[in-house]
């Protein structure tokens, strides 16, 4: 009520909180080009007009891509350990000729968190100058070609770890039954949880005082819009995953493919 009557008030020159979440649930579930909705909201006073959500969706495109940082806005500037993983990314349309089809590039960044730091990257609030722009400005992604003249083999250095019998035993089972109730649950897989689900379940029967579970923070990267299966594409996410590295102050990068 209270946003409302700033709202109204004001002839909406104050941008209220609720008039906008409520403008861009409305744009976004009902269609880009559905305004009328939108318009009789904001005749009555409960949204923001159609021209504000698009200067702001606007304004947030531009914030992002004049952003310099390779990092995600959600993460930590102090984090443990940091991992970059990239998969590919593909739509197979329906098209005449059978080309055109959409390949693209997407990277998850995971960061364990260090005891009491929760600090972000970006907790300072990025400040945009106002315009009146209600379009964003299009700007092709290049990936530079990459030419590899030599091939080389990493090397590997490998630790053999051994494990007591009675832990290898238990993994053993624990294992063999998460096979066995997928099999027999076949039919109604939602009643039983995944592989990765099942890892997450038994990991609380490995933990002590000692070595709690901790909980890591997830962002995404920015998609790289092209198919992973290209040199080219793999230089640039391994550079993007660098950058970040360095901009973190880790001397460690570890970008699984």
């Amino acid at each position: 009520m209270a946003e409302d009557i700033c709202y109204n008030v004001t002839f909406g020159q104050w941008k209220m909180p609720k008039h906008l979440l409520l403008g861009m649930t409305v744009r976004h579930l009902t269609g880009s080009f559905q305004v009328i909705l939108i318009n009789i909201l904001n005749r009555f006073g409960h949204c923001a007009s159609h021209s504000a959500l698009l200067e702001l969706e606007t304004t947030k495109c531009d914030s992002v891509n004049e952003c310099s940082t390779n990092l995600p806005s959600g993460a930590l500037a102090h984090p443990k350990l940091t991992n970059f993983f990239w998969h590919n990314f593909d739509l197979i349309e329906e098209t005449a000729d059978g080309s055109g089809t959409t390949h693209s590039t997407h990277g998850i960044m995971i960061q364990e968190i260090k005891e009491g730091n929760m600090e972000r990257k970006t907790d300072q609030p990025i400040t945009v100058s106002k315009t009146k722009k209600r379009s964003a400005t299009f700007k092709p992604y290049e990936v530079q070609p990459c030419f590899s003249t030599v091939r080389a083999e990493p090397s590997f250095a490998v630790q053999v770890t051994t494990v007591a019998n009675n832990e290898e035993i238990q993994l053993h089972q624990e294992n063999f039954l998460w096979v066995f109730c997928r099999m027999k649950m076949n039919t109604s897989r939602d009643l039983f949880p995944g592989w990765k689900g099942w890892l997450s379940s038994i990991a609380q029967n490995y933990q002590d005082k000692n070595h709690p579970i901790k909980s890591s923070v997830v962002e995404y990267m920015l998609v790289v819009n092209a198919p992973i299966t290209e040199a080219a594409t793999v230089q640039k996410v391994l550079q993007i995953s660098l950058e970040a590295s360095q901009e973190l102050n880790h001397s460690i990068n570890n970008t699984p493919l």
